[in-house]
């Protein structure tokens, strides 16, 4: 991987070997047309885990899509983000195997760019407490297994059907389950659960 970074005076650098604990004191310079605050990536980079958590809020809003062409786990990748108001970015996750917690814990996160879930594996945990968001959108007919909002009270209705259209058939398969929260659920019309059941899908909330 190669990183440009302006360091802090004073602080020590310690450098990511898979993207695991990014240190807060490394800042990424405004250098080769990168606006500040961005991460340039190396294309062979497959591992994302914890690349943005905690509050690098500069870093996980100025990846961009092509980045994250070759991840294959994005575990806890913007986990933590509790202060200010964020929008997360589309990013290509359609080799992606592993997103438990990605954007858990961040109840910061108000948007989420479109998510392709194609290739999941395990997304247990993936939106836990994120409860401000409002707005997130899925390729269709790519999320293969159960995925919970159970904290996500203000989504929007848009991002309702996105879930729903995501959602892959089952049909002849395994059933796999939706968790909405209680109050996103309630107000479910009668013709989305039907989209749900059609697909051989559990609806929980």
């Amino acid at each position: 991987m190669s990183f440009t970074v302006e360091v802090q005076p004073g602080k020590e650098v310690r450098l990511p070997t898979g993207g695991k604990y990014c240190p807060n004191d490394i800042l990424v310079s405004a250098k080769d047309g990168l606006p500040a605050g961005s991460i340039r990536v190396d294309p062979a980079w497959t591992d994302f885990s914890y690349l943005c958590a905690g509050r690098r809020f500069s870093l996980g809003k100025n990846l961009q899509y092509s980045d994250t062409a070759n991840g294959r786990s994005f575990s806890n990748m913007y986990s933590g983000w509790d202060t200010g108001a964020h929008t997360v970015p589309s990013l290509d996750l359609r080799k992606g195997t592993s997103f438990s917690g990605m954007f858990s814990w961040s109840s910061c996160i108000l948007e989420i760019g479109e998510l392709d879930l194609s290739a999941a594996q395990n997304v247990d945990g993936m939106f836990n407490y994120c409860t401000g968001l409002q707005k997130v959108c899925f390729v269709s007919g790519s999320i293969p297994i159960s995925i919970s909002f159970s904290h996500s009270r203000n989504l929007e209705a848009s991002s309702v059907d996105s879930i729903i259209g995501g959602l892959a058939d089952r049909t002849g398969n395994t059933s796999q389950t939706l968790t909405l929260h209680a109050s996103v659920g309630a107000a479910l019309t009668p013709e989305q659960k039907a989209a749900v059941t059609a697909k051989n899908w559990t609806l929980v909330f």
